[in-house]
C-alpha cells in the first residue's frame, strides 16, 4: 500500500489521498477509455512478456520512416503488450492517426479496458470515428472514448477570452507486458505531421505513485467540470507533476527563481509556443548573472524575442533561435526545459517536460501537463537532442519573429482539413 498526496494552492487546505488497490481504478464511473498515436502495424509475436522500455525517445522528423515513427511504435509497442483485463488511458489533443486507432480498438477486443478522452478538435478525424465505432461513448461500458466540450477544456475554462483546449498528450498503462503502472508523457500529437513535420520527444516511467497522479487527473478530465483553477502538484520521489489550469502564477517561474548562475549553470528550452513574457526576462536576467542560457522554438512572439535579445548582460543575452516549420523543414514542437548548475542550492540536473509551451493558454485556461524529473541521464539524454534540434534553428534578431503569434493553439498539431464535428 501506499499514498498519494496532492499539494493544493496556498491557502486551500485540502489533501486527495489515493490509496492503491482501492477503488481508484474504478474512479468515479465503472468504465473509462484511451486513444492515439501512429505508424505502420507492429507485427505480433508470442514471446514471455518483458519490462516495458523505460527513459526517452525522440522522433526524427528528416530521418527514415522508422526514426519518424519512434515515439509511435514505443506506444504501439505498449499497447501490443497489454493483457487483457488491463487498462490502457490515454488522454490526448488530436488524435488522427488511424493505426493508433485500430491498435486500440483491437486492443479493446482482445479485453483490454481502453479509454480515450481527446479534445473537440480530435472528433472531426476519421480515426475518432473509428474510436466511436470500435469502443462507444458510454462510460459506464469497460471502454469507451469522450470528447471535450467545443468550447473549452475537459476542466479548463476561456481566460479572459482566450482558447481554452485539452491539450494533454499522455498515455497510462495499468500492465504492459511484465511491467506495472506505465506512464508515457509526450510532446507529439498522435498525428502524421506529430511525425514528420515536427520534433517531438516522449518519455516513458514506470512508477505506481506517478501513474496514480495521472490516472486521477485523467478522471478529473473525464468528468468534464469546468474550473478557472484547477492547480495541483503532486511529488513523489524524484518527480514532480504540476497539472493545469493556474489561476496565478507559473511553475517554471518559479523554477528559475530557484536557479543560482554561480560556477556557470546552463539552462536550455525548447518550445513550440513562446509567448509568457515573465519567463523571457527571468532567462534574459539569468544570463546576466551568469548563466549560459539557450532557446529554440517555433512560435515566437515578438515580444519574447525582444526580451531574450536586449542589448548588454554579463554573457551577451541568451541564445534564441527559432525554427518553424516550412515547406519540407520540420518545426520545433518538443516542450521541455533543461537546467544543469545550481538548482535548489545544490548542483543537480534536472528536466522540465510535458504538454505545455509557455503561454497565457497554456498557463491560464488549458488541461495541461508538465513533468519535473531530477535525473542527471535522463537530462543528458535530452542535452543531446536539444543539439540537434538547436542546429536546424535560426537565430532570432531584432525582434524578428513570426507576425503576430498568436495565444491560440487551435488547430495546432492538426493534419486533417476536417471541421470537428459530432
Amino acid at each position: 500500500m501506499f499514498k498519494r498526496v496532492w499539494l493544493w494552492p496556498a491557502g486551500a487546505l485540502s489533501a486527495i489521498v489515493l490509496v492503491a488497490g482501492s477503488g481508484a481504478e474504478a474512479g468515479w464511473l465503472p468504465n473509462r477509455v484511451a486513444a492515439a498515436s501512429s505508424a505502420k502495424p507492429i507485427k505480433k509475436r508470442r514471446e514471455k512478456a518483458k519490462n516495458a522500455v523505460t527513459g526517452a525517445v525522440f522522433n526524427l522528423p528528416t530521418g527514415t520512416t522508422a526514426q519518424q515513427q519512434r515515439i509511435d511504435r514505443r506506444v504501439l509497442g505498449l499497447i501490443l503488450h497489454t493483457p487483457r483485463r488491463a487498462t490502457i488511458y490515454t488522454n490526448v489533443y488530436h488524435l488522427s492517426d488511424r493505426v493508433l486507432a485500430a491498435e486500440l480498438v483491437k486492443a479493446h477486443k482482445r479485453g483490454v479496458r481502453v479509454r480515450v478522452i481527446v479534445d473537440y478538435w480530435t472528433t472531426g478525424t476519421p480515426a475518432y470515428k473509428a474510436l466511436v465505432k470500435g469502443l462507444g461513448r458510454n462510460v459506464r461500458k469497460s471502454s469507451w472514448i469522450i470528447a471535450c466540450p467545443r468550447s473549452r477544456g475537459c476542466i479548463g475554462v476561456p481566460h479572459k477570452g482566450s482558447v481554452s483546449v485539452n491539450h494533454n498528450k499522455f498515455f497510462l498503462f495499468s500492465t504492459s507486458g511484465a511491467s506495472r503502472s506505465v506512464v508515457v508523457q509526450s510532446t507529439a500529437n498522435s498525428t502524421f505531421r506529430g511525425r514528420t513535420k515536427q520534433w517531438n520527444s516522449a518519455l516513458t516511467i514506470i512508477d505506481g505513485r506517478l501513474y496514480a497522479a495521472y490516472r486521477h487527473y485523467f478522471y478529473d478530465l473525464g468528468r468534464r467540470q469546468g474550473r478557472a483553477n484547477y492547480h495541483r502538484t503532486f511529488l513523489t520521489g524524484k518527480y514532480r507533476l504540476d497539472l493545469f489550469p493556474w489561476a496565478h502564477g507559473d511553475p517554471i517561474s518559479a523554477a528559475l527563481d530557484q536557479v543560482s548562475c554561480a560556477g556557470g549553470t546552463r539552462i536550455r528550452v525548447a518550445l513550440s509556443y513562446f509567448t509568457w513574457a515573465p519567463i523571457a526576462r527571468r532567462l534574459w536576467q539569468l544570463d546576466d548573472q551568469g548563466c549560459r542560457v539557450e532557446a529554440i522554438g517555433s512560435d515566437v512572439s515578438k515580444q519574447i524575442v525582444q526580451e531574450m535579445t536586449r542589448p548588454g548582460g554579463l554573457n551577451g543575452g541568451p541564445v534564441l533561435r527559432i525554427l518553424q516549420e516550412k515547406g519540407r523543414r520540420a518545426g520545433q514542437h518538443s516542450k521541455y526545459m533543461l537546467v544543469d548548475g545550481l538548482y535548489q542550492g545544490r548542483r543537480q540536473k534536472v528536466l522540465f517536460t510535458g504538454s505545455v509551451n509557455y503561454t497565457l493558454i497554456g498557463f491560464r485556461s488549458s488541461d495541461e501537463t508538465l513533468l519535473t524529473v531530477f535525473d542527471a541521464r535522463l537530462h543528458d539524454t535530452y542535452v543531446t537532442n536539444f543539439a540537434t534540434v538547436f542546429r536546424h534553428g535560426v537565430k532570432a534578431v531584432g525582434g524578428k519573429s513570426r507576425p503576430g503569434v498568436p495565444y491560440v493553439l487551435v488547430p495546432e498539431g492538426s493534419d486533417e482539413g476536417s471541421v470537428p464535428g459530432e
